[in-house]
């Protein structure tokens, strides 16, 4: 059995993050790819809530937070996905 799995860990993404992305024309797709690369370091999209949060924040699994691709921490993870035909 699983339980509560909406806040196990946070989700990295493939997106890149711009705190003004979704303000922008290019969000307003179905499945908006996130900021375009632009800088030396980019940060990606982490997704999601962990067990360290507060708990008012457990159960938003929508919330949307940034993190620098070479960083670790124990609440990040990811997903394997795959597109059904």
């Amino acid at each position: 059995h699983l339980f509560h799995m909406g806040s196990n860990i946070r989700e990295w993404c493939f997106d890149v993050y711009a705190s003004d992305f979704y303000a922008s024309l290019a969000a307003r797709c179905r499945d908006p790819k996130g900021a375009a690369p632009k800088q030396v370091m980019d940060l990606y999209v982490v997704r999601g809530a962990s067990f360290q949060d507060m708990a008012t924040e457990l159960s938003r699994c929508a919330a949307r937070n940034y993190g620098h691709p070479q960083s670790c921490s124990n609440d990040i993870g990811f997903r394997c996905a795959r597109q059904v035909r």
